[in-house]
This record gives C-alpha cells, structure tokens and sequence, in this order.
C-alpha cells in the first residue's frame, strides 16, 4: 500500500507538506514528531502562534487519487495514534 503524511503547520495554508511512509506504524512514530516540533517552535517564540493539522493518505488505483486513510474499524491516523 502506498501511504504519505501530509502535514499543514500553520493554517489556513492549504500546501501541505508530504512525507512517504512505509506503513502505519512509521506515520504513528513520524506524526508525533511534528506535532511536537510545532509545539516547540511556538514555546521558544519561534513563531507567535499555531494551528496544525496532519494526516495519512493511501494511493487509491481504481480512482488514481490520493484518499484519507481509515483502517479496518473505520479509525483514521489520529484515532489510530489516541490509542498507542
């Protein structure tokens, strides 16, 4: 399966950054890591202020499009992270 973060650390940007990611496991370590980074820039004045949102995406053949991903309970990269 063909899986990439995509990750906005300033909305209302809407160029997300991309990050390919050999499977789930390695968007639940990498995403943390940017979340945390975002929270750092702005507790070192960095930059005034945040708001971020992140995701993984999987390749869909049959549309040739990127799409959300949801695992098989429905759970998208957020809810699959709250629960590690």
């Amino acid at each position: 399966m063909n899986l990439r973060i995509w990750h906005i650390p300033q909305v209302p940007s809407n160029n997300p950054y991309h990050i390919p990611v050999k499977d789930v496991e390695e968007a639940v370590r990498i995403l943390p890591i940017l979340w945390n980074y975002d929270t750092y820039q702005f507790e070192n004045k960095i930059k005034p202020d945040y708001s971020n949102v992140s995701g993984l995406e999987c390749w869909n053949e049959d549309t040739k499009e990127w799409e959300e991903y949801y695992d098989d309970n429905g759970n998208d990269i957020n809810e699959i992270i709250e629960t590690k």
